[in-house]
């Protein structure tokens, strides 16, 4: 009989409720006894997400409840992350082990993206932020230098430099490796020698820091090596040769000690020497391993003493030169060195005898005298052969440039008559003033035009080595209103804030120089009388003239001069002064022309060109210049008054000439710097002289003189003064006038006018 489901059904879950016992026993016995039966088993697969990420262990059949082991292993480039069931993430560890359920399974091991990061060089640093990441995960790494020699660089892939900030953030999207580069801090050594002649360094430059430094001196011969020193301190760096780890930029300085002492010679006059002159130029010559700081003199004095005086020089010392005024018989010099470091010289001295009979200079040429009356201040002059410079600051005097004679009148006494030049308030001022020393630098005065008295001293004029305004840029501060004038010079013009015009400039003294400007559009005429205490600045006393000639007006008040640093080449020369020129004109006979400061001497073989004068001499141009003289003495050659030539060098010897006033013209050469041969005075002389039809002599002794000639024998009083390197005038108050060109120190050619114009040329020797 067959039965229907339904009542089957009903049948065995009745038979399952109601008869337990029943029922476990039958499970037993039909699961003993069927042997042909298999137990139900699922499949456990597992998947790797990326695809190539890597790869799983594990899975495969399994009966509900057996256990499962699953691991995952990863591909380079790649990390485990976790597991996921149905998108759900069950696991983050592997090996992973589970029970085995009633169904089939897939787990998915999901993997990363490596990000790995390292330093380079590995000890400069370290890094921080790698890891495994998801895709399009957000990463920060960081790099930090912790060593202190090297700074982060950049990160980089590869090749590529992917980001110079040591905080690097980016998106991921594929495997990383970065590498974090830090570059070594390179430390600049530089050494130095102090002082920096004293030996030479080496093993300086660019190092890496933390590396060895190696440092070397080697002291020059004359220096000892004493120690490195580092901010002023040496420590105990010692050794020549210094060894030191580089741990940041360092200046390491070789100090080096000075053990040789300089050494000094006295070159002119020799020691012993007898003279017949109270100012005398001393020379020498000074050198140092470490150059020649200064050279100290004193004159019958201690030279170590504080009033040792500072010798001049033009070349650091190597030549020097000191000027003194010597008193009458024995006079003693000293001179030593002192170098930049180091002990100084040994001193060293000559004997210098004075045979001059008295007191009294011989010659005012080259001395600054200081005259004094009564609690008035000093006025200066400044002598030069045969022109000085007169400075004061009494508006109601004022400075001048004149032309004088000085002579001895007795051992201890002198005469001083000036004639001044410029500015016009000062021309018609005539002095004649009487000079009594008490020493060779000190004496008393008296002016027999004005009746004034008071005391004069006496001091070698310095060489300051002055020159022409030309380039240079002059700023003025008035003392009364303290306004500042700034004006610039070019050759012959100048140009200020709100004017320009034309300049002459000529020295007058060792110390003093004048510029007479002549302003444009007629506004008027400056003479400037400049008092140098330097070579680059001083006092100066302005002489003003409006442009309707009234005046005079007067300022006064200190300069400074900036002399420009043009690469213009000169051929024309700066000054005239100390040379000996060939002047020849067109059609007329030769002369040669000798230049002081600012006076000059003409001698010819023409009884008409032979004279004594004044000028100026001012550069206009690179080849161009203008020369104004004016002859003094003697009377027929200062009747052609003033003359201006026009000058134009083709090289620093030769030009051509055009006299603007007559139109003569012709060429003059520059034959030379003129020896210093005539004296600065003639005192107890005799000049032996020989003309072609006669021949005498002249005997001298302050300022009188006595004349022998075949004629007869006549006496009178004479002045003297030089007006060149060779050229002085002789006058006598019988209006003779006797110009002598010196070839030697004691010979040369003789010119004698008379006021009658009568000239005799002649040769004459001086004993």
């Amino acid at each position: 009989m067959k039965l229907k489901p339904s009542f089957l059904t009903a049948l065995l879950l009745s038979s399952w409720l109601l008869a337990p016992q029943v029922r476990a026993q039958s499970a037993d016995d039909a699961l003993s006894a069927n042997t042909k039966e298999k137990v139900p088993t699922f499949t456990i697969t597992a998947a790797v997400s990326p695809k190539g990420a890597g790869t799983v262990l594990g899975g495969g059949s399994k009966t509900n409840g057996q256990s499962v082991t699953l691991t995952a292993k990863t591909n380079a480039g790649y990390g485990f992350l976790f597991w996921t069931l149905d998108g759900t993430n069950v696991s983050s560890s592997s090996p992973y082990t589970f029970k085995a359920g009633t169904n089939n399974q897939t787990l998915v091991a999901n993997f990363g993206y490596a990000v790995t990061t390292s330093s380079c060089p590995p000890n400069a640093g370290t890094t921080s932020g790698g890891g495994v990441f998801t895709n399009g995960a957000s990463v920060i790494l960081t790099a930090n230098a912790t060593n202190s020699c090297y700074n982060f660089a950049n990160w980089e892939k590869g090749t590529r430099v992917a980001s110079t900030s040591p905080t690097y953030t980016f998106t991921v999207a594929s495997p990383e490796a970065l590498v974090a580069h830090f570059t070594q801090i390179q430390d600049t050594i530089q050494t130095l020698s102090n002082p920096t002649y004293g030996g030479t360094t080496s093993g300086g430059g660019s190092k890496g820091c933390g590396t060895k430094v190696t440092v070397t001196a080697a002291a020059k011969p004359g220096f000892k090596f004493i120690g490195w020193s580092v901010n002023g301190a040496v420590g105990n760096r010692t050794n020549a040769s210094y060894t030191f780890p580089a741990e940041g930029n360092e200046t390491l300085t070789a100090e080096f000690s000075d053990i040789q002492a300089p050494t000094l010679a006295i070159t002119s006059p020799k020691t012993g020497v007898k003279v017949n002159t109270s100012l005398l130029t001393i020379t020498g010559t000074a050198k140092d391993n470490s150059g020649v700081a200064c050279v100290f003199y004193a004159l019958n004095g201690n030279p170590d003493s504080q009033a040792a005086l500072l010798a001049a020089t033009t070349n650091n010392y190597a030549n020097w030169s000191a000027s003194v005024i010597l008193s009458p018989g024995t006079n003693l010099f000293y001179a030593f060195a002192r170098g930049n470091f180091g002990p100084p010289s040994k001193t060293n001295s000559i004997t210098i005898i004075n045979e001059a009979a008295g007191q009294a200079p011989m010659s005012l040429a080259g001395l600054v005298a200081q005259f004094t009356k009564d609690t008035n201040p000093p006025v200066e002059i400044n002598f030069g052969e045969a022109t000085f410079v007169l400075f004061e600051t009494d508006p109601n005097a004022g400075p001048g440039v004149a032309n004088y004679t000085y002579t001895q009148t007795g051992p201890e006494t002198a005469q001083l008559v000036p004639s001044f030049i410029e500015p016009p308030n000062k021309t018609d001022k005539t002095n004649m003033i009487h000079l009594t020393f008490t020493s060779p630098s000190c004496g008393t005065f008296s002016n027999t035009t004005d009746g004034t008295t008071g005391t004069i001293t006496l001091s070698p004029g310095p060489d300051l080595e002055l020159h022409s305004p030309a380039g240079a840029t002059v700023v003025a501060v008035d003392s009364t209103t303290g306004a500042t004038h700034t004006t610039t010079f070019g050759n012959g013009t100048f140009t200020a804030t709100d004017s320009s015009g034309s300049y002459t400039s000529a020295l007058y003294g060792p110390l003093a120089a004048m510029d007479c400007e002549i302003f444009n559009g007629g506004l008027g005429t400056h003479y400037n009388i400049l008092l140098f205490t330097s070579s680059s600045n001083g006092t100066y006393f302005s002489t003003i003239y409006d442009g309707a000639g009234r005046g005079p007006y007067f300022s006064f008040g200190t300069f400074t001069i900036t002399r420009g640093t043009s690469k213009t080449v000169y051929v024309a020369p700066e000054f005239l002064a100390g040379l000996s020129t060939e002047w020849m004109p067109h059609n007329k006979t030769a002369s040669t022309v000798t230049f002081g400061q600012a006076t000059f001497g003409q001698t010819s073989t023409s009884t008409n060109n032979n004279s004594v004068g004044d000028y100026t001499y001012t550069r206009l141009g690179t080849n161009t210049a203008q020369l104004v003289h004016n002859s003094i003495s003697p009377p027929s050659a200062s009747q052609y008054g003033t003359q201006t030539n026009l000058l134009t060098f083709k090289n620093s010897t030769s030009a051509t000439f055009t006299n603007l006033d007559e139109g003569g013209y012709g060429t003059v050469t520059v034959l030379s710097q003129a020896a210093n041969l005539a004296p600065a005075a003639l005192s107890s002389n005799t000049i032996h002289v020989v003309f072609p039809t006669n021949s005498g002599s002249l005997s001298l002794d302050y300022g009188n003189y006595i004349a022998r000639s075949s004629s007869g024998t006549n006496s009178g009083t004479c002045t003297y003064a030089p007006y060149s390197p060779t050229v002085g005038m002789l006058t006598t108050d019988q209006t003779e006038y006797f110009q002598l060109t010196f070839a030697t120190a004691a010979s040369g050619t003789i010119t004698r006018t008379k006021d009658n114009g009568t000239v005799k040329i002649g040769t004459f020797t001086l004993k």
